[in-house]
């Protein structure tokens, strides 16, 4: 079920696998190397310097070698090589020793920002990572706070918008489901009692239409608290999303004796993810209740491959969700549309005999992170 998401959506499986930057060790290594050698230039350009200044200059640091340099060279060159590699050895050593001292300090900083950047790439923008010093990477630690500051404050702005608009849509659908089903069952109700109250019927004829007006009056019962179980708040915060939907399921089945079969795993999600996968399965179920006269619903939820998936299936009408404009393939559509917007995928089978199934599948988002 789920291969058919990460066949369509590979990225979508290893979007949050930001590997911490291997280089910086390399980079140790690098800055080690480059004070080794500077100070290997430096101590043969100081041992040059100071024959050079032995033979100009009356300073004489090194009399013997000055006085006795030719035979001395001659006699002695192998322990004159070993004197003057043992120089070099010991400006090497130094040169690496202070190499590796000062890049630990910066190497390590530079890791706690790689490391600080890829938290932020993955959604958590409370990340800081503190200024110890005001040098230029320390101008870049404290630009990268004020980044993740802005980026925080964005965050909570959207979110205030994101929510003002998921309001303000649940306004407007709530008033067009209300004057689509009950207004027009109320309408054609008040239109059957009327019509019993001045038109003569035999007894045969009034006696179906009180069976009509009474189904009518059972659906509109079954709109209605099916509508309002809809509109009915959860805590997802502390519920969590499996108690949600089992309460949920729950609710439709003992106020509308709705047999709901439900296989629910337990996953630390995101609220953002949460909310989306809850809303879903309230509108889906909502949908076969209402315009498809659903009596049996299947409700699953599992994850794998850093995909969580839902499964929604029911034995109602189905109807054609691209071309039907009926309430029930208007109320699919906006599912599909909900399921784009979080990147995710969704694959609708529809028949009118067969009912409807449902599979959306959104990226694996754990709880805390957006």
């Amino acid at each position: 079920m789920l291969n058919w998401f990460s066949q369509r959506h590979p990225h979508q499986l290893s979007e949050n696998a930001h590997p911490v930057p291997s280089t910086l060790s390399s980079l140790r290594v690098r800055l080690g190397c480059t004070y080794v050698w500077t100070n290997l230039l430096l101590g043969i350009t100081f041992l040059i310097l100071t024959l050079v200044i032995n033979w100009l200059s009356d300073w004489h640091p090194y009399p013997f070698i000055v006085n006795h340099m030719g035979a001395w060279f001659v006699s002695f060159l192998p322990i004159a090589a070993i004197l003057f590699g043992a120089s070099l050895l010991l400006f090497a050593l130094l040169g690496g020793l202070f190499g590796l001292m000062t890049s630990y300090r910066l190497v390590r900083r530079l890791g706690k920002l790689a490391r600080a950047t890829v938290t932020v790439a993955d959604g958590d923008y409370a990340m800081r990572v503190p200024v110890q010093f005001k040098d230029e990477l320390g101008v870049l630690e404290a630009q990268f706070n004020l980044m993740a500051q802005r980026l925080a404050e964005s965050q909570m702005h959207e979110r205030e918008l994101v929510a003002q608009n998921v309001r303000w849509e649940e306004r407007t659908r709530l008033a067009r489901e209300l004057h689509d089903t009950i207004s027009q069952n109320l309408f054609s109700l008040r239109l059957l009692a009327e019509g019993m109250k001045t038109i003569p019927l035999e007894p045969g004829v009034y006696r179906e239409k009180l069976a009509l007006v009474g189904r009518t009056a059972e659906t509109i019962t079954r709109e209605m608290r099916a509508l309002l179980l809809e509109l009915r708040p959860m805590q997802l915060e502390d519920l969590g999303l499996k108690e949600a939907l089992e309460e949920l399921a729950l609710m439709y089945h003992t106020r509308l004796d709705l047999a709901i079969v439900t296989d629910l795993t337990e996953l630390s999600l995101s609220e953002q993810i949460e909310q989306a996968l809850f809303q879903i399965a309230q509108e889906a179920i909502s949908n076969a209740v209402r315009h498809a006269q659903a009596s049996w619903i299947s409700l699953k939820l599992t994850a794998e491959q850093e995909v969580v998936a839902l499964y929604i299936q029911d034995d109602g009408k189905g109807v054609d969700p691209l071309t039907e404009t009926t309430n029930y393939g208007l109320g699919l559509r906006s599912i599909q549309e909900q399921v784009r917007e979080l990147n995710g995928s969704i694959r609708i089978q529809s028949d009118r005999l067969r009912g409807t199934c449902i599979l959306v599948c959104l990226p694996y988002k754990e709880k805390n992170s957006l």
